[in-house]
């Protein structure tokens, strides 16, 4: 295995507490880069139980080399520590593993991945990792044995080596039994699989059922319930575009509807347009609530910038804007604690500021140089529980870089959410934050979003510290729990049970 490199920059001075700041700790903070380069996919999740929120970075460049994915466990401080333990958690996916080519021959193909999730999936309240392996299709699931160790499960699971070229994948229960199912998103010429929950860590491996085009070379891949019936639905993106005639272009939106995924991306008003003579189409989706209306809206990136569309509330949405520039991820977060949705788009050395009902302006200056080139994922998470959302970005030609929130100190909330049958962070469940008849704030729990990026399942809101809030949590197998008068900056658990 390749010895990690670190590489750092030079820390920025922070300005006044009275305007919202970001300082790069990359080096500081032992977040480390293999070689300089080959970030893709960012997953948050705190794997060891300690309150701290650990990060999962796989690296991938071409299907010959061999750079492992690193597991980041934080030592907690200000600005936290890494502890690079990949490795020595048994989750560094480092190696070769052979393929039958369709001459016969065999070759030997890395086990780079472009994606991972982390999920409870056997609802034990931890969570799980499995890792989509690209180039070999040598996919892995891990179960969390605490301590922060984890062993593969692969083969007693049912796990199948034959899901070549994946690139985004996430987790959601697809058929209501309760148990987090896992989808695979394909390359051109296949369709996605779907590993289906069996209970006791054992999985069936199908093919999405339904209208997914074979054609799509897939991208980012997002599972959500788009149209609020308590079924996920699944968002697909293309890399290059298919016929014009098919109606799907490079997006696909995929409702569930009883035991297949139907196609819905016209109906619902989504398109990305072919620009000139460029092949390249999408890359990911990001839903967030941006006007506090209690749904969904969401924006596609892509190479031809991204769009961005309002939910109308009845299954469909509105075109509002266009971000210009290649983009891959959109990240959403309340950076500046104001109570809405800001947005961040991977690469970029400024942050869109929502002015409260949905609209955005661009605010540079504010801390995010250094940035590695051709960035991939971004997340947004409060890394050294100060209430305020820091910066995690992966970059494929350049180094991975971390950056800590330095804005004054507001007021938030963050909700821990576990279901009413034991599993870690409730995938699926809405979570709406009033103060008073007012909404300031609607979540739903997600695996995975944008281009191979998972944010944490803690969720976290940005309000007045001077008020009190109430919560409403509808998991998604109906229950609802409530709290009443919240205050501010503290973490709220909520079980299901």
């Amino acid at each position: 295995m390749r010895t990690p490199i670190i590489v750092g920059f030079v820390l920025l001075p922070s300005l006044s507490l009275a305007h919202p700041r970001f300082r790069n700790v990359t080096a500081e903070s032992g977040f480390l880069s293999i070689q300089g380069f080959g970030g893709h996919g960012i997953q948050v999740a705190d794997v060891d139980g300690d309150g701290l929120l650990d990060v999962y970075v796989t690296h991938i460049f071409d299907p010959k080399q061999d750079r492992p994915d690193l597991l980041f466990r934080n030592l907690g401080g200000n600005p936290p520590r890494f502890e690079e333990i990949g490795l020595a958690a048994g989750v560094a996916d480092d190696g070769f593993f052979p393929v039958t080519l369709e001459d016969g021959t065999v070759e030997e193909y890395s086990d780079e991945s472009h994606s991972a999730v982390f999920a409870d999936f056997d609802n034990d309240s931890d969570f799980d990792l499995f890792n989509g392996h690209t180039w070999n299709g040598h996919h892995r699931l891990y179960r969390n044995d605490g301590g922060a160790r984890f062993v593969d499960i692969s083969d007693s699971a049912g796990i199948d080596q034959r899901d070549l070229g994946p690139r985004g994948v996430g987790a959601a229960d697809l058929d209501g039994n309760g148990l987090l199912d896992i989808v695979v998103s394909a390359w051109a010429g296949h369709i996605p699989n779907v590993y289906m929950n069996q209970g006791g860590l054992r999985f069936e491996r199908i093919r999405l059922p339904g209208d997914a085009d074979q054609r799509f070379a897939n991208q980012g891949i997002t599972i959500v319930d788009v149209n609020r019936d308590r079924k996920p639905d699944i968002a697909l993106t293309a890399f290059e575009y298919v016929d014009a005639g098919s109606g799907l272009g490079p997006v696909a939106l995929l409702e569930s509807e009883s035991d297949r995924f139907v196609e819905r991306t016209e109906f619902a008003g989504l398109s990305y347009e072919k620009q000139a003579n460029d092949y390249r189409g999408t890359n990911g989706f990001s839903f967030q609530d941006i006007d506090n209306d209690s749904d969904l809206d969401v924006v596609i990136t892509g190479y031809h910038g991204s769009k961005l569309y309002r939910n109308k509330g009845d299954g469909r949405f509105q075109f509002v804007r266009r971000f210009e520039g290649v983009h891959y991820t959109g990240a959403f977060g309340d950076f500046d604690l104001d109570s809405d949705l800001d947005f961040y788009i991977a690469g970029d050395r400024g942050i869109y500021v929502n002015d409260g009902a949905g609209g955005f302006s661009f605010q540079d200056g504010i801390g995010l140089e250094g940035v590695g080139l051709d960035a991939r994922s971004a997340v947004f998470a409060d890394m050294d529980n100060d209430g305020d959302l820091d910066l995690l970005i992966a970059s494929k030609q350049g180094p991975n870089t971390f950056f800590v929130n330095e804005a004054s100190p507001g007021g938030w909330l963050k909700v821990a959410l576990t279901a009413p049958n034991g599993e870690k962070g409730a995938i699926g469940a809405e979570v709406a934050l009033y103060r008073g008849e007012a909404l300031v704030g609607y979540r739903v729990v997600q695996t995975a979003t944008g281009y191979c990026s998972q944010d944490p399942s803690i969720l976290h809101f940005g309000v007045d510290p001077t008020g009190t809030y109430d919560l409403r949590v509808t998991f998604k197998e109906g229950a609802v729990v409530t709290r009443a008068g919240l205050a501010s900056r503290q973490v709220v658990e909520v079980n299901g049970n």
